[in-house]
């Protein structure tokens, strides 16, 4: 014998319940956020691979536009010369147009350039920036997950021993009793309330005196 009635013991129940509920969202709430932080962490690296190669690339472009100005002005160059040497006057003027055709080209390189340099400039940064708060960044998520699994386990644990006090509350408990809770509780998260000024207080239905009496 418990010394509780079976009504005591029913709510005693429900109480486990209750706490086994709200322990397992509980779990799962830590859990997805162990799973979120972990895939930071797989994505921090990634994220500063890619910095990397952003970087590499740019750093490329910055080497073909400086070899494509080169050229230019080499051809540039070699027109100017053939211009100074033009005995005609249609071989000057095609000579003219192409140089300035050249140098048109040479000054939307230059911008261009201008532009490669600076985005260069600030992927080093950010490259660099990443790099010095790495193992800071690392470390912090690292023990953030190692506090939150320990968190679970302490949850889990406390969820395991209320386990155990739901069973020994059920153990006095009539069949049927245990068999009707276990049913409504499949539908409801509170199955057990009570009457209040004669209505149930979770749908408001009148309970009957018939019914009441038996409560």
């Amino acid at each position: 014998m418990t010394g509780k009635s079976l009504w005591q013991q029913i709510k005693d129940v429900v109480a486990c319940d209750q706490k086994i509920a709200a322990l397992t969202a509980d779990i799962a709430s830590i859990t997805t956020q162990v799973n979120q932080e972990e895939a930071a962490l797989v994505n921090f690296q990634k994220n500063l691979d890619a910095q990397k190669r952003t970087l590499i690339d740019a750093q490329k472009s910055v080497h073909t536009i400086e070899l494509s100005a080169r050229e230019l002005k080499d051809t540039e160059e070699r027109k100017r010369k053939l211009l100074d040497n033009a005995r005609e006057q249609k071989e000057y003027m095609a000579l003219k147009r192409e140089i300035e055709t050249i140098t048109q080209k040479r000054n939307e390189l230059d911008d261009k350039l201008m532009k490669q340099w600076y985005d260069v400039e600030q992927l080093k940064e950010s490259v660099t920036t990443t790099e010095a708060n790495k193992d800071e960044q690392i470390a912090r998520l690292n023990h953030d997950i190692q506090v939150k699994k320990e968190n679970i386990t302490h949850l889990t644990h406390k969820q395991e021993q209320l386990g155990k006090e739901r069973i020994q509350a059920l153990t006095h408990l009539p069949l049927e009793w245990v068999a009707k809770y276990n049913r409504m509780y499949e539908s409801v998260s509170d199955p057990i309330v009570p009457v209040v000024n004669g209505n149930c207080s979770s749908c408001f239905y009148t309970v009957l005196h018939h019914d009441l009496s038996k409560l």
